[in-house]
């Protein structure tokens, strides 16, 4: 049996709606402005770059190993933060990257962008 073109899309669509909206999430957490705003767009990127279908993401999950990151879905997801964050990160330091945490993720993009001061 054949499924028509698109006709998986609506069962993906109805998982993804199931999930909280990682505002939302990010929002209870009590993290300052700034804060909400970078991890929001990181979680947004990690959710859509990754192989997994995520609900969320939390600090400790390791993009590699936790958040289905091979190398090219690692790949589309750092120019997604290059190209969206106004980030940049050295070719010999992408490899690195991927066995960051969230956390650490969150922490290496505020670096570049100050006016998402991330508080330890």
């Amino acid at each position: 049996m054949s499924l028509a073109p698109g006709a998986g899309e609506g069962l993906a669509v109805r998982r993804r709606q199931k999930c909280a909206d990682p505002g939302s999430i990010l929002a209870k957490r009590g993290d300052d402005v700034g804060s909400n705003e970078l991890r929001g767009a990181l979680e947004a990127i990690v959710m859509r770059n990754s192989r997994l279908d995520l609900c969320a993401v939390r600090d400790d999950h390791r993009l590699a190993a936790d958040l289905g990151f091979d190398s090219l879905a690692f790949l589309l997801a750092v120019g997604d933060l290059e190209s969206n964050l106004k980030v940049s990160f050295p070719l010999e330091r992408i490899d690195d990257l991927r066995n960051l945490t969230f956390r650490d993720l969150v922490q290496v993009v505020s670096e570049q962008r100050p006016q998402f001061a991330v508080e330890a």
